[in-house]
């Protein structure tokens, strides 16, 4: 009876893969429009990442900045693809404060309105990422501020979200 108890328990844990959360550095987002701001986070225990077992599955962030519609922010992944989360986006309002993006969210980001809270889709295809690269290594979300208005802000808190649940990859384009 214990033999099969601990077979049970076993098959549970490997099937029930928990998510795995990595938060990222955070800092200033100059208000030049120069550059995009990088910041990182290293993700490790992961291994490689796709749209049917596990991989990325959402990102979530906050940025206090006085005009989300001069933001670009993208998201690259360690072997360099790049997913544009949202750009110039939210009117003339402020903020994004508990915004997160995933693949199963009911509004597009660059339909809704500024200040951002809640699940968007994000501009490009989260997923795009899910394409078999292992997701040990360093990751960046890159913001930039692409007027030259000199009104600063800053990334509050930014995380990725891995899990058994990931966002499916880019669809595939029809032939011409």
């Amino acid at each position: 009876m214990q033999k099969l108890l601990l077979i049970i328990a076993f098959i549970f844990f490997a099937y029930s893969i928990k998510a795995q959360s990595f938060s990222g550095t955070v800092g200033a987002i100059p208000g030049s429009g120069a550059t995009p701001t990088c910041f990182t986070t290293a993700v490790s225990g992961i291994g490689n990442i796709n749209s049917s077992s596990i991989g990325l599955a959402s990102m979530c962030l906050d940025i206090s900045h006085p005009l989300t519609n001069e933001l670009e922010i993208f998201l690259t992944a360690p072997d360099g693809t790049v997913v544009p989360l949202s750009v110039q986006n939210g009117g003339s309002g402020a903020d994004y404060t508990g915004t997160c993006f995933n693949a199963t969210a009911s509004s597009p980001v660059k339909f809704a309105s500024a200040p951002f809270t809640g699940t968007f889709l994000p501009e490009g295809y989260l997923g795009s990422v899910n394409n078999g690269q292992n997701a040990d290594g360093v990751w960046a979300l890159c913001i930039l501020d692409s007027k030259n208005g000199a009104n600063a802000g800053s990334l509050v808190s930014w995380s990725l979200t891995f899990s058994n649940t990931p966002a499916s990859l880019a669809p595939v384009a029809p032939a011409c």
